[in-house]
């Protein structure tokens, strides 16, 4: 007798093992056709009932995440034109300040020699102003040549042109530098707040030294806060301007209202677009950044659902028991059959792509949950 080769034997093993594992794997649904016979007696112990669908009108809601947002215009990053040492800090991280409020001060000897350049053009603007009014009250008494009268309106021109170029600089670090006084040269210079809003960041410390380059204050008006959310593209075509939103900042329990005002137009790596909402009222405590979770309502459509307690669900699947003829007297059979369902929305569920066939049987609205339990044991047994 031919011995059977060993490979056979290996491959017979590994096939049986395989079909095996794939029986106990996909044997997840409850049987096909499952069915489940009642008699009166345990239809009354239940409390039995059924309906067939009917079409409510049900608001249709998106659940989303987001966060708490300011536009950008609100959120200001301060720099120092001329860079320089930190002298001193005058705000703290979290400080409400208003427009024009001193923010810090710096220290650089390129804004004393900037001061002296801006003073002396001054001069020699004020210079060229006079002697070009001079060639001009000798040009008109024919005294003086065409030549030395342009000469000096061009001499006039260059000083002006310095010295508001200077004066540009300088408007960046003081108020007024036009009334700058030789007295008042100094290599220390402020920094003031551009807005009103609070300090979200604070970038530098004593002693530092910054480049123009550098942030050293971020700055956010809070005044303007919206709603970021972050909508998968799916549900872009159920989006539009004036919808409401109802959200919740964190784990806060309270309910707040937005609407939307803008939907972005760029879906990201995440497959994801953002809206952007309104808010009804604002609160001064909120922060830019904070965690929301809302839910959009996109309109009301009269749809085919049945009540929440008709729906049950077996190893992640949603199941609903339809009245079926019975094959003896005084018994009621109920037939599970697998269905797609919506999210709960006002006690009612709506089924997804409703087959044509169900749209007129009858459901089991009260006692599904016991039919599934009576049917698990059989099927164990």
């Amino acid at each position: 007798m031919k011995s059977i080769p060993k490979v056979w034997i290996l491959l017979t093993g590994l096939l049986f093992t395989a079909c095996s594992k794939e029986a106990k794997e996909t044997k997840v649904e409850l049987e096909s056709k499952a069915m489940i016979s009642l008699n009166e007696t345990q239809k009354a112990g239940i409390s039995l009932q059924t309906s067939m669908f009917s079409y409510r009108l049900l608001k249709q809601k998106i659940k989303v995440n987001g966060k708490l947002d300011v536009p950008p215009q609100q959120m200001v990053s301060l720099s120092v034109p001329l860079g320089g040492f930190v002298k001193s800090i005058k705000v703290l991280q979290g400080s409400r300040v208003k427009k024009g409020e001193l923010l810090a001060e710096f220290e650089n000897p390129e804004y004393i020699k900037l001061q002296q350049e801006f003073l002396e053009a001054k001069n020699q603007e004020e210079l060229a102003q006079l002697e070009s009014n001079r060639q001009e009250t000798l040009a008109l008494d024919q005294v003086n040549a065409e030549k030395t009268r342009q000469q000096a309106m061009a001499g006039l021109q260059q000083a002006r042109i310095k010295r508001r170029a200077l004066q540009a600089r300088l408007k960046a670090l003081m108020n007024d530098p036009e009334n700058l006084k030789p007295e008042q040269i100094s290599g220390r210079y402020e920094l003031r707040s551009p807005i009103d809003g609070y300090v979200a960041e604070i970038f530098s410390s004593l002693g530092q030294f910054v480049s123009p380059t550098d942030i050293v204050f971020e700055l956010v008006d809070t005044d303007h806060l919206h709603v970021e959310l972050f909508v998968f593209e799916q549900h872009l075509n159920r989006l539009k301007a004036g919808q409401k939103i109802h959200f919740k900042l964190g784990n806060a329990p309270e309910l707040h209202e937005a609407e939307i005002f803008l939907i972005g137009r760029k879906i990201s790596e995440s497959r994801t677009i953002r809206v952007h909402g309104h808010l009804k009222k604002e609160n001064p405590a909120w922060l830019p950044g904070q965690f929301v979770e809302a839910e959009i309502e996109t309109g009301a459509d009269s749809v085919p659902c049945l009540p929440e307690e008709a729906f049950t669900e077996y190893k992640g699947i949603t199941y609903l028991f339809v009245e079926r003829p019975a094959e003896e007297k005084d018994q009621s059979r109920y037939e599970a059959i697998a269905v797609k369902a919506d999210p709960v929305a006002d006690g009612f569920r709506q089924v997804s792509h409703l087959p044509q066939e169900l749209q007129s049987e009858r459901i089991v609205v009260k006692g599904a949950y016991y039919l599934l339990a009576k049917l698990k044991n059989s099927e164990e047994e």
